[in-house]
């Protein structure tokens, strides 16, 4: 008999069940799709890291896929698309054998979704604020700024 997974709780079942023995869930008795590969990898192609979340992959995983995507695509644009590329493939072939049940299921976990979209939130921020201070410090208030840039543009001006 096939066996198929409990979309709540990822229990092993038989296919003609319509209730999870573990969670008591109910489900259709027909074709269930575990998890769509599509879906993951459009939640990837838009978000790295996302579709591995959406497959019930570790939140390490996701967020080692967007931070290599982001840190890659900041300094070096190739090895940053491929990052890219290589985590919408993973998504993708990770709920086609989760379908398949060559892949343990395993749900999406709400948790895991919310901290791979706020944790890179938060490091962004936090980076702008770093960047903003060290700005600030090195050259002072706007008005110091604005008057190191009258200053130099009249120098250069004069020079002419």
């Amino acid at each position: 008999m096939e066996i198929i997974y409990c979309p709540n709780c990822g229990c092993k079942l038989n296919k003609g069940d319509k209730f999870c023995t573990k969670c008591g869930s109910g489900f259709p008795s027909g074709d269930v799709q575990l998890k769509v590969p599509a879906v993951s990898l459009i939640l990837s192609a838009f978000y790295p890291g996302l579709g591995q979340m959406y497959n019930g992959d570790k939140l390490s995983k996701g967020l080692l896929i967007f931070f290599g995507f982001a840190i890659g695509s900041l300094f070096f644009f190739i090895p940053g698309v491929l990052v890219w590329i290589f985590g919408m493939y993973d998504a993708y072939k990770k709920s086609g054998r989760i379908q398949k049940g060559e892949a343990e299921y395993s749900p999406a976990r709400n948790k895991d979704i919310a901290l791979i979209i706020f944790i890179p939130l938060i490091v962004l921020i936090l980076i702008l604020g770093i960047t903003i201070y060290a700005v600030y410090f090195y050259y002072g208030s706007p008005e110091t700024l604005l008057n190191k840039i009258e200053y130099y543009s009249q120098y250069l001006k004069s020079r002419i």
